[in-house]
């Protein structure tokens, strides 16, 4: 995959919502290409969210993948 990459890749852009949710979209830019995971902060318990992800490099930034859904844990208080 790297292979077919216009330049070197530099970071990620995580963009995430709650479903369903008018403006409750969010992203965070990961300035590090060698990141295999992220943890997520502040987000709403027991509540549905959407995920997707871009990679990022001098050129610009690729397309997002396709939508993850996932829902938060429950407090665990």
């Amino acid at each position: 995959m790297s292979d077919s990459w216009n330049g070197d890749q530099r970071g990620y852009v995580l963009r995430y919502r709650q479903r369903d949710v008018a403006d409750s979209n969010r992203s965070v830019v990961i300035g590090d290409e060698n990141v295999v995971s992220y943890q997520l902060s502040g987000l709403s318990e027991w509540t549905p969210y959407e995920v997707q992800l871009a990679a990022f490099n001098r050129v610009g930034r690729s397309n997002f993948t396709d939508v993850v859904a996932a829902r938060t844990r429950e407090s665990g208080l």
